[in-house]
């Protein structure tokens, strides 16, 4: 397990959570599992919801993270929901 740094940049804020999990693709979900109503500014609880069902039903077609060119360890994906990019970070830390 490793320690993954999830990036949102949402409505002119830029919100961190920080998850342990195997991948990158599995960061995602968790991450996306474990937004809380008010966590992020103009991001309700039925979007929070609808966000974590696509995720899930959808993260290993539609929202794969796809690996950033000429960087290591740094991958982006898209989140229609939101209409925004999510970048995930794995640190080399095994916890």
């Amino acid at each position: 397990m490793s320690l993954y740094t999830v990036i949102l940049d949402y409505r002119g804020g830029t919100y961190i959570r920080q998850v342990v999990a195997s991948n990158q693709n599995e960061a995602l979900l968790i991450w996306s599992r474990s937004i809380v109503p008010g966590e992020i500014l103009h991001l309700g609880k039925k979007r929070i919801s609808r966000i974590a069902n696509e995720v899930e039903a959808n993260y290993a077609d539609s929202y794969t993270p796809i690996l950033i060119q000429g960087a290591v360890n740094v991958w982006c994906t898209g989140l229609p929901v939101t209409a925004s990019l999510v970048n995930i970070i794995k640190t080399e830390v095994r916890l």
